[in-house]
């Protein structure tokens, strides 16, 4: 529900730079709605079948994962997701990693609430 502030009396005439004229003026505060969130880009993806399981690949990202973060980085088509939802699955996120499935249409209005929901029931499960 908004709130009704007044302006402090600056003691000169208009106010200034959108400030209301009168000192009595009230003005509303805009509180944003929470963004509705989707369980499903917070899901660990789907593993496909068959699913070819890449030990070695497994192994290194398990190595890598020793530091805050971790970026898994090649082009399209070459398996991040499958591999990512594998480590997921094998119980090697043992340190807490957070998933989240982001789309190329996202906004960072879109982003940020999804980001923290992940990174919050991360930080809850350790």
């Amino acid at each position: 529900m908004p709130e009704n502030l007044s302006w402090p009396d600056s003691g000169a005439g208009s106010g200034g730079a959108g400030r209301p004229a009168s000192a009595g003026a009230t003005v509303a505060t805009v509180t944003p709605e929470p963004v509705p969130l989707l369980a499903a880009k917070l899901a660990v993806a789907p593993l496909p079948e068959p699913v070819l399981v890449r030990s070695r690949l497994l192994a290194r990202l398990d190595a890598a994962a020793t530091g805050p973060v971790t970026l898994v980085r090649a082009p399209a088509g070459w398996g991040k997701t499958t591999l990512l939802a594998s480590w997921f699955r094998a119980g090697m996120a043992q340190r807490g990693a957070a998933w989240l499935s982001v789309g190329p249409t996202e906004s960072a209005g879109r982003l940020w609430p999804y980001l923290h929901a992940a990174l919050t029931a991360t930080v809850s499960a350790t």
